[in-house]
């Protein structure tokens, strides 16, 4: 065996005898197939290794293009504001405002919120905001649209009164219906026990505030005294909450 050279040739030893004068000529020949083997092996190894990752690039490839296009037709689409704020009331469009407001469409396509701010999206949940007999769904919806537009900075420095461009403070001008609900102490809101339903509601509106008093420059946070002292004196969820 000592005269014998191994050659591992798909994955078995085979040994191969030494060159000869008289027959190197078919030992050459030899030496230069095993080693041509050896390299197509390797090259199958390494693609094999190599397939299924382009394979699943591919196989995400197509669903992320196919979504970024559908977002930039919903963004052309809905560039008209009376077409996005008609969206609300039609049957399955709230859906499709979560869905395009949703903070994981932002990383799948085209932006969205420009359509939602140059609509005033804001105002017609603001508007229900101030009604005086409003059902819980209703609250929370309002809410919670006002929710996902407050999370963005650009859309909450949108915000304004109805028939007010956007200008600096107008942001906290516009929620003051959740200011006056969530600071305002009167006897009712004094006798309301922690527990209740509308605890979600005023950890929503807690939510909206804390975003737009973020988005807002420090010189446009100025408020009536009525709200600084209600936040002083707040109490329950979700002021002493956490």
């Amino acid at each position: 065996m000592g005269s014998l050279r191994p050659w591992n040739v798909f994955k078995k030893t085979v040994y191969v005898a030494p060159m000869l004068s008289e027959g190197g000529a078919a030992n050459s020949i030899l030496a230069v197939q095993l080693s041509q083997a050896r390299a197509r092996l390797q090259e199958q190894e390494s693609g094999q290794i190599k397939s299924p990752l382009l394979q699943k690039f591919l196989y995400l490839l197509a669903p992320s293009a196919a979504a970024w296009f559908l977002l930039l037709a919903a963004r052309w689409r809905y560039s008209d504001s009376e077409r996005l704020q008609a969206l609300e009331s039609q049957p399955g469009g709230a859906m499709l405002l979560d869905f395009l407001a949703w903070r994981v469409t932002a990383h799948l396509g085209p932006y969205q919120m420009p359509n939602f701010a140059r609509a005033k999206m804001h105002e017609q949940p603001l508007k229900m905001l101030q009604e005086p007999v409003l059902l819980d769904h209703e609250r929370m919806r309002a809410l919670s649209r006002l929710g996902q537009l407050s999370q963005r900075r650009m859309a909450a420095l949108s915000f304004a009164c109805v028939g007010e461009q956007p200008s600096p403070g107008s942001p906290l001008r516009a929620i003051e219906p959740l200011l006056f609900d969530a600071f305002y102490e009167d006897d009712a809101s004094a006798a309301r026990a922690p527990g209740t339903s509308s605890d979600s509601h005023r950890a929503a509106a807690a939510k909206i505030i804390l975003d737009v008093v973020a988005a807002s420059a420090q010189e446009d946070r100025a408020v009536p005294p009525w709200v600084l002292s209600g936040l002083v004196a707040a109490k329950g969820i979700p002021w002493e909450v956490g």
